[in-house]
């Protein structure tokens, strides 16, 4: 039996999985789930790294994961996108962490003196599991993209394909503690278009869903 952990920011993301799982409640932000001869244990981060570096330390700190599983919805800078195809992250980084579309490494300051921890990009270390999602890359800032104006220049500058805030910081903590990491995103709306009526939130939702389950098969 493996000890996985699954990380999610909000509720709102993991609507599909509350719904259809017979989830244990632990307290208001992590529940337990055996399945399919593993043990899960589901996580609520929270928007942002802060939160989400806090809490995923001390729960690596506090107990042996063999696996860590982030589900997550994300704005793209890629007009043409299917809501309901789940995308592989498998680089990601802070990308305002600095001067402006700058990276505190590329200024040539220390990201951090621990040496393993002092780069740019972080990539996930690697599960073994054979998944046939598409692969994609990541940026990660402290606020979203606030007009499709920004949107184009976040993407000039970083050539990431989706931005989060947070999945950073689940790529910074996975490689501190060496453990296998998969990130998955799925593709609510165009990053900068504000109009949620534009959105495609449950359709998103519903696929992270259906992507958990295609993953349990394949451990």
């Amino acid at each position: 039996m493996k000890n996985i952990l699954v990380a999610i920011p909000t509720f709102i993301e993991g609507k599909a999985f509350i719904e259809n799982l017979k989830l244990l409640k632990i307290n208001d932000y992590k529940f337990s789930l055996n399945y399919k001869n593993n043990k899960y244990t589901f996580i609520f981060t929270g928007v942002g790294t802060p939160p989400n570096i806090l809490i995923l330390t001390e729960e690596f700190l506090k107990n042996y994961y063999d696996l860590l599983i982030t589900f997550g919805i994300a704005g793209t800078y890629n007009e043409n996108f299917e809501p309901e195809e789940p995308l592989l992250v498998t680089q990601d980084y802070f990308a305002d962490l600095g001067i402006k579309y700058k990276n505190v490494v590329e200024m040539g300051l220390p990201f951090s003196y621990v040496n393993k921890m002092n780069k740019k990009i972080f990539t996930a270390p690697k599960s073994g599991l054979d998944l046939d999602f598409k692969k994609t890359s990541g940026a990660t800032f402290n606020s979203v993209s606030e007009t499709l104006e920004q949107a184009k220049e976040r993407k000039k500058i970083t050539n990431a394909e989706l931005e989060t805030m947070e999945n950073a910081a689940f790529f910074l903590v996975a490689n501190y503690f060496k453990v296998p990491l998969i990130s998955i995103r799925t593709i609510s709306n165009t990053a900068g278009d504000r109009n949620k009526n534009n959105w495609f939130i449950k359709e998103a939702t519903t696929t992270l869903y259906k992507t958990f389950l295609k993953i349990t098969e394949k451990i």
